[in-house]
């Protein structure tokens, strides 16, 4: 399959995805009342918390070795051990949802454990999900992996509007996830175990292990650190308004800053899908010099994509709040402006950390997110026992994520010095300058919806000439893709068919 063919059906994908995942926020606006909306975040902020804190360290792991386990053999192996993992950590999420419902003491008892339980199923499925379906991306079975990821996204919206339409309850919107989560997770798993299959190595299974002592010490563990840090960033935050302002104020907010969110994580899923299996690739061999160029190669290639992405989300963020969301939440759209700036700091921190997977040494992490997530937490306790406005922790959000910028580019530069070319970047930055000042000369708050419709279309008009003038002439990015996923050598090799087979066979 051809890099244009590879990047042309997973583009295709993520759109689905995008339109979906717009879809659902539409959804949930209508279905859900603004307090259930917050309860929501709430939920969905214990999820965050278990997928961050105690499972993003090991499945990063997972990641960083995913072609070295392919190339053994030893893939399917080191998953039936992390399947015990994650059953624990579902069930700390369970415990840990069930306290906090007692501790609130809101709803009768039988509810309380249905939410910890549907949060639970939750971690669970959501870990295994999105674990297999990146998998099967990073050994280079894109057309499978797009199509599950796809797949996923719709189950998942059918589940929660068909269970959430008879209530309107955020625990029915939650369980409703978890099912399509589920559907979709056990044929990615059967596709993986057909394409990926055991090959010839020196261990026996006893031998294999998922963690030793020193990568859990090492690697683990500091990552770890730095991502609870960054839950109590990025999410965090909700139990603070929900203590300060109420839950209906914390579903108002947080319906603005996710229509941004919903649009970064989609491109910055495209992105994640699409160059980092080749940046992996480059980096697996342990050479100092050739990591260095594929780090360098993956900030020039995104981050003035970032910079696009940026302009576009504050210039139509009103704009999207119109289409996406039900009328009670328009007037939110000051927070989805906030949220393109944020998601642009979290995202670009994401991406200068790279230097840190690189070199293995995640502690170095640790410091940014926590210096960015005191001032979020410490900010926001100071604005609601001031009694301040709402908006005040929106600018408090976004001064922490410039600190976590500013903080982690030069932490990481410590560790890889990566060789930006800045003209891409300002240039980037300049063209994101004009589509911002042209929509706020139009006019940056909501409009009726064909009018919102009719000025989103112009904005993705306008940015796909500087997108494609930026793909087609970029050296970093031909440079990256110019690595193979599919290993020709070695102890395992890979026919057009999509099998990994043992050199014996061909």
């Amino acid at each position: 399959m051809t890099l244009t063919r590879e990047l042309l059906i997973l583009l295709v994908a993520r759109v689905l995805q995008l339109l979906l995942a717009l879809i659902t926020v539409r959804a949930s606006t209508m279905l859900l009342t603004v307090e259930q909306y917050g309860m929501l975040a709430l939920l969905m902020g214990f999820n965050a918390l278990c997928g961050l804190f105690l499972v993003n360290p090991i499945g990063t792991h997972i990641q960083r070795h995913t072609h070295q386990w392919a190339v053994e053999g030893s893939l399917l192996a080191m998953l039936r051990q992390f399947n015990g993992y994650v059953v624990g950590i579902a069930g700390v999420a369970v415990i840990l949802v069930a306290s906090w419902a007692f501790a609130r003491g809101e709803g009768t008892v039988h509810h309380r454990w249905l939410a910890a339980i549907a949060v639970g199923w939750l971690v669970y499925a959501f870990t295994w999900n999105g674990t297999l379906v990146s998998m099967l991306n990073m050994v280079g079975f894109r057309g499978v992996s797009a199509s599950a990821a796809v797949m996923t996204t719709l189950f998942a919206l059918a589940g929660s509007v068909i269970l959430s339409s008879r209530v309107s309850s955020a625990l029915y919107w939650i369980a409703g996830q978890a099912l399509g989560l589920t559907i979709i997770a056990v044929p990615a798993m059967y596709a993986l175990r057909s394409r990926v299959r055991p090959g010839t190595h020196a261990h026996t299974p006893a031998d294999l292990k998922l963690l030793t002592s020193d990568t859990i010490w090492s690697f683990c563990f500091p990552l770890a650190m730095a991502t609870g840090f960054m839950w109590v960033l990025t999410s965090g935050y909700r139990f603070v308004v929900e203590w300060g302002w109420g839950a209906r104020s914390l579903g108002f907010m947080v319906a603005g800053l996710a229509v941004a969110t919903q649009v970064w994580t989609a491109c910055e899923t495209l992105v994640i899908q699409f160059l980092f299996p080749h940046f992996y690739k480059a980096i697996s061999d342990d050479d100092p010099v050739a990591q260095q160029r594929a780090y360098s190669n993956l900030i020039n290639t995104v981050c003035p994509l970032y910079m696009l992405l940026l302009g576009v989300t504050v210039a139509s963020g009103g704009w999207i709040m119109a289409v996406l969301t039900d009328t009670k939440f328009h007037d939110a759209y000051v927070f989805a402006l906030f949220g393109a700036g944020i998601e642009w700091c979290r995202a670009t921190a994401s991406l200068l950390s790279q230097a840190a997977q690189v070199t293995k040494r995640t502690a170095y992490v640790i410091g940014p997110y926590a210096l960015s997530g005191s001032l979020a937490i410490g900010g926001g306790f100071v604005a609601g026992w001031a009694h301040a406005s709402l908006y005040t922790v929106a600018v408090v959000l976004m001064a922490a994520g410039l600190l976590l910028v500013v903080t982690m580019g030069r932490q990481m530069d410590r560790l890889i010095h990566a060789d930006i070319e800045w003209r891409s970047v300002f240039g980037m930055s300049a063209v994101a300058s004009v589509i911002v000042l042209i929509a706020a000369l139009v006019g940056l708050h909501p409009r009726p919806f064909k009018e919102s419709l009719l000025a989103l279309t112009g904005v993705g008009l306008a940015i796909s000439a500087p997108f494609l003038i930026f793909i087609r002439s970029s050296r970093p990015y031909r440079a990256l893709l110019s690595v193979p996923l599919r290993p020709g050598h070695g102890a395992m090799d890979l026919h057009g068919d999509g099998e990994l087979v043992s050199p014996r066979k061909v």
